[in-house]
């Protein structure tokens, strides 16, 4: 039987906030004075199905959104 390379155990990269550091995008709303800033789950910790083992460090991913 073969498994996806998702599933293979040695195949697993753990993310972390130095691996991929925080991404920050920003939404404009019309008629409003104002900038939405938008990034996934600082300090993510866990295993996904598809998004691979996350161990991200709060701190620095808070700093990076001081920034």
């Amino acid at each position: 039987m073969v498994f996806p390379l998702i599933f293979c155990p040695k195949n697993i990269m753990i993310k972390t906030s130095d691996t991929h550091p925080l991404r920050i995008d920003s939404v404009q709303i019309p008629y409003v004075n104002g900038t939405i800033g938008m990034t996934f789950c600082p300090g993510k910790k866990g295993e996904g199905l598809f998004s691979g083992t996350w161990d991200r460090d709060l701190v620095k991913d808070l700093s990076a959104l001081s920034n």
